[in-house]
């Protein structure tokens, strides 16, 4: 019976290019996804080739696709891609898996158009913007809705994670979403956001979603 038991537990392949997304999405993992084995692949590497020269480079897209195959191939049941920087290159790669990919952007999308007015998508690094930006318009689209979206980028967070000062990087981002106006909700754009939803959510005035 036990044997039977394992063989049916569903595995949930997660791809990563930074170690600090990963640590950001434990304490959801542990709630939320008791019983589903997580499988993590990762290649730190990507996010600070990426970040030098701001845009995906053939090189970078090889080496993404490189670790969503190698995800593809180690028995997962679904695929998330955990590094929103790299989304777009998922999403053309896609229908070259077996296994299906997913991104968070596909269900935070659907709680913000139709609900919210504009929303300010924040993130530290402007590759978490466009994929999140373009899950809204479709689904904009698809709805008939137009949502305003006001876009707030913080790369000094960024770099303040790079450096290993986390105390850092979340009082940056808790002094300048704190302060925001004008929106209807905020929406935080990346995996390494999740954890600030509930101390933003203490001081502002406005609902605070993730894409978690």
């Amino acid at each position: 019976m036990g044997g039977d038991m394992a063989a049916e537990r569903k595995c949930l392949g997660v791809v990563h290019a930074t170690a600090k997304g990963y640590d950001s999405m434990v304490p959801f993992i542990n709630k939320y996804l008791q019983g589903i084995q997580v499988l993590n692949f990762m290649d730190e590497g990507l996010i600070n080739e990426f970040d030098k020269v701001k845009k995906l480079t053939p090189s970078v897209r090889k080496r993404f696709a490189r670790l969503l195959e190698t995800a593809d191939t180690a028995g997962t049941d679904l695929i998330l891609i955990g590094c929103t920087s790299f989304i777009p290159v998922a999403l053309a790669l896609r229908s070259h898996t077996e296994t299906r990919v997913v991104t968070p952007y596909e269900a935070v999308s659907a709680d913000v158009v139709g609900t919210y007015r504009k929303v300010a998508l924040v993130a530290t690094l402007q590759g978490g913007i466009s994929p999140a930006l373009d899950a809204i318009t479709l689904r904009d689209a698809q709805m008939g809705t137009a949502t305003q979206v006001e876009p707030i980028v913080m790369e000094e967070a960024f770099r303040a994670l790079q450096d290993g000062s986390r105390e850092t990087h979340d009082a940056l981002i808790i002094e300048r979403v704190g302060n925001i106006e004008g929106v209807d909700a905020v929406v935080l754009s990346q995996f390494t956001l999740a954890d600030l939803v509930e101390p933003l959510q203490r001081v502002c005035t406005v609902p605070v979603l993730a894409t978690m």
